[in-house]
């Protein structure tokens, strides 16, 4: 018993340990995305699936620990009797760490199912709660009685939200954009109900469409001596709107009407590296005006917040507009930014 608990028990210790880890780091990646959508149920989700794969490495190591101190006992021991005694003495042990380790582990396994399915409850695209709005909302709490103007107007505007995707080379492995002071990524806000255009002047010499821009730079660092993370915010604005770019793209083969308007940001790395710095983030502010048929103008508010070193897409989200920083807004002028193939 003592050998097979070393054997498979071992293995199966070190194995568990890995994915556990594997699964907190893509765990810790969905908090993080949940925190910058401003998503609370989703946050909650995740943070259980955390705790829960976090509680599975620690179990793991728990007995990988103990399957190792039991081998090394029985190589300390003597060659015969005293160590038959000592492998005895081992598979008792671990199977008694066994056992308990079972019941830890199917408990961490049920509350990570349990965060799984709150995640993938609240994880929701503006478009599935849209959806979730309409009559034929599975979800009774979560229809609303609306027009059915109203509900166009709704979906336009989710479908022309505005957007930042973040590209990272192919050639840059994974690993590097995890280390402090990573290079960012090429950086494109794109307005998909937008083309360039709606920014051209009209007959009558007015413009039909307006962009500006407002932009902080979140630094996130440790204080004190418990480690407690701050957030430091700071309005770069200028350095933002100096650094936009038009992009010149042609329409894909696949799409029937024009490109949507995209921007080129470049991003203003902090020249300072503050001692326990975590990560530095992006929140920008865009705001969409318009003329109606009326001639009055409308204007939609959008802050979205990302990690320039992340590769990916993120969204708008209201939570972002719980800042207590003063964000002022450019007017940018799209004819007017240098374009770029």
């Amino acid at each position: 018993m003592g050998k097979l608990h070393v054997g498979l028990g071992g293995g199966a210790y070190i194995l568990g340990f890995f994915a556990a880890v594997s699964s907190f780091i893509a765990y810790q990646k969905q908090w993080a995305q949940a925190v910058r959508s401003g998503n609370r149920g989703a946050q909650r989700g995740a943070m259980i699936t955390m705790v829960a794969s976090g509680g599975l490495a620690a179990t793991n190591a728990y007995g990988m620990g103990n399957t190792a101190k039991a081998v090394y006992q029985v190589l300390t021991a003597a060659k015969g009797e005293a160590r038959k005694t000592a492998w005895k003495v081992a598979g008792t042990r671990l199977g008694s760490v066994f056992f308990r380790l079972s019941w830890a582990g199917g408990l961490f396994t049920i509350l990570e199912l349990a965060g799984t399915w709150l995640y993938n409850r609240y994880n929701t695209s503006a478009h599935d709660q849209w959806l979730q709005s309409t009559p034929w909302g599975l979800d009774v709490d979560k229809r609303r009685d609306l027009s059915l103007q109203e509900f166009q107007h709704y979906l336009t505007l989710q479908q022309q939200a505005p957007f930042v995707e973040v590209k990272r080379s192919d050639d840059e492995p994974f690993w590097q954009s995890m280390l402090a002071g990573a290079k960012p990524g090429e950086i494109f806000v794109i307005l998909p109900g937008m083309t360039l255009a709606d920014y051209q002047d009209r007959l009558d010499g007015r413009v039909s469409h307006g962009l500006k821009i407002g932009a902080q730079r979140i630094t996130t660092f440790l204080r004190g001596d418990r480690g407690i993370p701050v957030e430091q915010r700071e309005v770069v604005t200028e350095q933002v709107e100096a650094g936009l770019y038009r992009m010149v793209s042609k329409p894909e083969k696949e799409q029937s009407g024009p490109a949507p308007l995209l921007i080129k940001l470049t991003y203003p790395r902090n020249p300072e590296r503050a001692i326990g710095n975590i990560s530095e983030e992006l929140l920008i502010e865009l705001e969409l005006q318009s003329l109606d048929d009326e001639g009055q103008l409308a204007r939609g508010n959008y802050r979205i917040r990302f990690n320039p070193v992340e590769g990916g897409r993120f969204i708008s989200a209201k939570q972002h507009f719980d800042s207590n920083v003063e964000m002022p807004l450019l007017g940018i002028d799209v004819m007017a930014l240098e374009p770029l193939q």
